[in-house]
């Protein structure tokens, strides 16, 4: 059931162009390998150019994996009505 709920929302996304260009980790494609490298390219040209950089990294995975499935399924349906 969580699959298919998964599939359904990253189909909608995909389809109605809703992910961010800066969207990582669950994309065919956009690793969080490649996040990290195309980050780490990011982070060097500032510093290289004298700027400074200011991060917030926030790992949301323990959070769903709690996430009461009624509670998420109300979200999700609010979310695609």
């Amino acid at each position: 059931m969580e699959q298919f709920i998964r599939d359904y929302i990253i189909q909608h996304f995909l389809h109605n162009d809703l992910f961010s260009k800066n969207q990582f980790g669950f994309l065919k494609g956009r690793s969080t390998m490649l996040q990290l490298l195309h980050i780490m390219e990011e982070w060097t040209a500032a510093l290289e150019k004298g700027g400074q950089i200011n991060t917030i990294y926030a790992d949301f995975e323990k959070d769903f994996g709690t996430t009461s499935f009624i509670i998420f399924k109300n979200c999700i349906v609010i979310i695609l009505t």
